[in-house]
């Protein structure tokens, strides 16, 4: 099955003024934000084409540097690097680029002038860094997280009351979230300046933040698309109408959009999650809700202190380190809970359960 390097390849030379843009696009401009542009654009109305922004980006890091990170952030230098030379894409100009990365926060996000009607604003996703996934557990206990607070102050500096564009409000994983949240809690006069909001595979918020104004009176304009073996797309409460995809991949792998299924300009829908993703799900709700917030913030802080011992700053690290080691220290650590301890084994022992036994009917699914 087709994918977005396909879509790509096939409309790369089509403009949007000859094809409008569409929720393939949306993904595409989403996943843009993960390159790291800073000192390539600027943080102000300076505009740089998408197509020299690129370049410059792989002229600043090569091959050899990009092959320390994951995949997730490699699929997005694919994708990157097939619109550099692209029609459709190239002259797209970018601005307002914000780059904000310490011990608290991973931030980032840039405008994408679209046509004289629109305007897209990428945020961007959780990357490799430790710091940015610590954010991602922190939305099951706090409200604000850092990063959100940063989203909101972004859009209400840089989205302007008295222009005539629209704005399309867009990211991938915790992204979307992030561009959710970040609209719920801007200027309210600005907000009727949104057309859109787009989460694809994003986490979404608390009990409490579904059931407020500021969401419901977004909530028309907020979609969510999720592939059909999502886990972060079902963190907490989302919407109840989003869209679900067909993944070329299975299970943590089908997160990443270069694997969602393409047929034509639109991604190929499906009606229902696959068995892996409910059965996640169950398991991450059952653990959930027993928990009060406190208890939450304290299994976090605890995960993370295992990483800061063993010196993991990002996610591509933990592949390349020896496991035992890491699991030496949650056994031997005096510094983690009891608590803590029962509940990471119980998740992972769930975990195991359930990738083994998607695994079997899968193969008996080949057989039959």
């Amino acid at each position: 099955m087709k994918s977005i390097i396909n879509y790509i390849e096939k409309y790369g030379d089509i403009t949007f003024k000859e094809k409008s843009i569409g929720e393939v696009d949306y993904a595409i401009l989403s996943v843009l934000s993960y390159l790291n542009f800073d000192g390539i654009i600027y943080s102000n109305l300076t505009k740089v084409k998408l197509g020299d922004a690129v370049k410059s980006f792989f002229d600043k890091y090569p091959e050899e540097v990009l092959e320390n990170h994951g995949v997730g952030l490699k699929d997005s230098y694919t994708i990157a690097k097939s619109l550099i030379d692209k029609k459709r894409y190239c002259n797209l100009e970018l601005y307002n680029y914000v780059y904000e990365l310490d011990e608290t926060i991973q931030f980032s996000a840039m405008f994408i002038n679209i046509d004289k009607d629109n305007i897209f604003i990428s945020i961007e996703g959780t990357d490799d860094e430790v710091v940015g996934w610590k954010e991602d557990f922190q939305l099951s206990y706090q409200f604000p997280i850092p990063a959100q607070r940063k989203c909101r102050d972004y859009l209400n500096k840089y989205i302007s009351l008295f222009s005539e564009k629209k704005y399309i409000i867009s990211g991938h994983s915790k992204g979307g979230n992030l561009a959710l949240v970040g609209a719920m809690y801007m200027n309210v006069l600005k907000q009727h300046k949104i057309k859109a909001i787009y989460s694809f595979d994003g986490p979404g918020l608390r009990y409490e933040e579904t059931k407020s104004f500021r969401y419901l009176s977004l909530k028309n304009k907020y979609h969510l698309i999720v592939p059909n073996y999502t886990v972060v797309g079902l963190l907490l409460n989302n919407k109840e109408d989003y869209k679900i995809v067909e993944s070329n991949k299975k299970g943590i792998w089908s997160h990443s959009v270069i694997n969602w299924k393409v047929n034509d300009d639109h991604f190929v829908q499906t009606k229902e999650l696959s068995t892996f993703s409910k059965r996640i799900d169950d398991a991450i709700t059952n653990w959930l809700d027993p928990l009060d917030y406190e208890t939450r913030k304290s299994f976090v802080e605890d995960i993370f202190k295992i990483f800061e011992r063993c010196n993991i700053e990002t996610l591509y690290k933990i592949h390349a380190k020896d496991l035992k080691e890491i699991l030496l220290v949650v056994r031997e650590s005096s510094k983690i809970s009891p608590e803590t301890k029962k509940i990471l084994k119980g998740l992972l022992t769930e975990y195991i359960k359930i990738v083994k036994e998607d695994t079997f009917s899968f193969i008996k699914s080949k057989q039959d």
